[in-house]
């Protein structure tokens, strides 16, 4: 599948690229790979990287629903954005991040397929997306 700036295309991933072994920690891979994501053997979302933004205890990033997927987006984000200047309830984000995080979930993580039991999107993608919405007047934060 290919992508736009707008709507990163996700594919459909083997594992073998990742590292993931039964019984091992996943290296974080989010740099050269983007996001890579996969469920486990008891169907729990997983993810090539840690979390390491979380505005309540209580919830994980994933991508099944709404506020997962708000999570997922301010962790991607606050990866790619270096800016560092709001102080969640764990970890420490920035505005830009929290301002795009719901518009990313609305381009990006909303039409994905909740079947896939691999998927991915890679980092070029995310780069693309991040630079077509850096002035973005749309976004507004539900988080």
């Amino acid at each position: 599948m290919i992508g736009t700036p707008h709507r990163p295309a996700y594919r459909p991933h083997s594992g073998a690229e990742t590292g993931v072994r039964r019984g091992r920690k996943t290296r974080d891979s989010f740099a050269s790979d983007g996001v890579v994501a996969w469920l486990d053997e008891c169907h729990r979302e997983r993810f090539n990287f840690e979390q390491e933004i979380w505005l309540e205890a209580t919830i994980a990033m994933g991508s099944r629903s709404r506020p997962e997927s708000e999570v997922l987006a301010l962790n991607i984000l606050t990866r790619l954005i270096p800016t560092r200047n709001v102080r969640a309830l764990v970890g420490v984000t920035s505005t830009q991040a929290l301002r795009l995080a719901p518009l990313f979930v609305e381009d990006c993580l909303a039409a994905r397929d909740p079947d896939l039991a691999r998927w991915t999107v890679p980092i070029e993608a995310l780069r693309a997306w991040l630079a077509s919405h850096r002035g973005s007047t749309r976004a507004s934060s539900s988080l």
